[in-house]
This record gives structure tokens, sequence and C-alpha cells, in this order.
């Protein structure tokens, strides 16, 4: 009958703890990156929305002042957000 072996020397552990902590470490900043990147995504679409919909709230002349038709309020939107938006 075989028999395990679970001596190991204090230099296995420490490198395999080491080997493990490695890991962990980066698995949780890739985590944090990935929440990060879906927080901001998910942010930048809340913006998105909310100035269409106040959009959506004026009236045909009133979008028509400004330069902006009905069915480009999405679009206007997203341009506003990602290209023009300056966080005021």
């Amino acid at each position: 009958m075989k028999m395990l072996n679970f001596e190991h020397t204090s230099l296995d552990l420490s490198s395999r703890a080491q080997h493990t902590l490695t890991n962990g470490l980066a698995f949780i900043t890739e985590l944090e990156a990935t929440i990060k990147s879906l927080l901001s995504k998910s942010f930048t679409q809340f913006k998105i929305n909310r100035l269409s919909s106040a959009l959506n709230t004026m009236s045909d002349a009133q979008l028509d002042k400004i330069g902006i038709a009905r069915k480009d309020i999405k679009r206007h939107a997203q341009k506003v957000i990602y290209y023009e938006y300056d966080g005021l």
C-alpha cells in the first residue's frame, strides 16, 4: 500500500503560498477592473438615458429651436455624453 507523504519543506509551502497569493491578487485586480468598467458603462448609459428623457419632454417647437429633431434625440444625447460632456 502506498503511503501519502505530507511532509513539505518550509520553502515548498512558502513558494506555494506565494503562488496562491499572487494568483489571488491577480484575480482580484482583474475583477476590480471588470467591475469598474461595468460601473462606468452603466453610469454613462444612465446619463444618456437621463438626457434623452429630458429632451423627450420638450415640445417639437422647443426641439426645433435648439436644432434637434425628435427622431435624433438618442443620437444627440449619445454625442453630447460621449464627446462633448465636460462633467458639469
